[in-house]
């Protein structure tokens, strides 16, 4: 299973289910890891590295609210689209 889909499908279950949402909150790249999630994905979802996660294909919408759920406020979410890249600078 690819690290995206590892991640996408992680992001995904946690939006269903709250047991998953609070352990990702609480140790995001303990849980990821386990669920399959490349080593590098996961950090970057601790991290809350939104332009690392895209660029390795992670579905934007899923991104978002995700993101929301486990704390990020918008304005943060979108201030770090821009980071890692010159896009937008």
């Amino acid at each position: 299973m690819s690290g995206c889909f590892a991640l996408e499908q992680l992001l995904f279950e946690a939006r269903r289910d709250p047991a998953l949402a609070q352990s990702l909150r609480e140790r995001p790249v303990a849980v990821a890891c386990a669920r399959g999630v490349d080593p590098d994905a996961a950090q970057a979802l601790a991290e809350g590295a939104v332009d690392r996660l895209l660029g390795l294909g992670v579905n934007p919408l899923l991104l978002y609210l995700s993101m929301i759920e486990m704390g990020m406020s918008r304005e943060d979410y979108y201030a770090r689209l821009g980071q890692g890249s010159e896009v937008g600078r």
